[in-house]
């Protein structure tokens, strides 16, 4: 079948009539919804920490050294703290992806993050020749709203390292 595309595209959850040609030749008429297709909305709180996660494109190391990757990631940081008042509790840096844990008390994290990811995405790609993209999706989130979570989220970041046999 081919699509009949309208000249309108409505909002999402709104109907829709969708006009068909079959194979066939015949018309085909179909009353259907459209779904949203978001991100998910992260309640943020001002005073809970958040740990947030971000890995490589098909699980590839970095393309630059990780020394080199290093001094990247902590120039961006850095930038992000004084641009988007994010304040860094712990940045663990993997071959393939980095873990942060993080205050956002300004409520810019999406801004903060994007910017830190596309930054030092472009500074890599830069640096190491690269036109392709480095990072394999948006940044995972997780809100440490109990002690007990923040305590977990540290322990498991700090560990991650360790488990991976890079150090002991």
């Amino acid at each position: 079948m081919n699509l009949i595309a309208p000249a309108n595209i409505p909002e999402p959850g709104a109907l829709m009539l969708a006009v068909f040609v079959s194979s066939a030749g015949g018309l085909v008429i179909r009353l259907q919804g459209l779904h949203r297709m978001s991100r998910f909305h992260r309640k943020l709180h001002p005073h809970h920490p958040i740990h947030i996660t971000g890995r490589c494109n098909n699980r590839e190391r970095f393309p630059v050294p990780i020394g080199e990757a290093w001094e990247i990631f902590s120039d961006f940081l850095h930038i992000a703290h004084g641009e988007f008042q994010i304040i860094p509790l712990v940045f663990v840096l993997m071959p393939n992806h980095y873990h942060l844990i993080c205050r956002d008390p300004h409520l810019n994290l999406s801004r903060g993050v994007g910017y830190f990811m596309k930054e030092s995405s472009r500074e890599m790609g830069r640096s190491a020749g690269r036109i392709n993209r480095i990072w394999g999706e948006r940044f995972y989130s997780s809100i440490l709203s109990n002690p007990l979570y923040y305590m977990h989220a540290y322990r498991y970041t700090y560990q991650n390292p360790v488990a991976a046999g890079l150090c002991e």
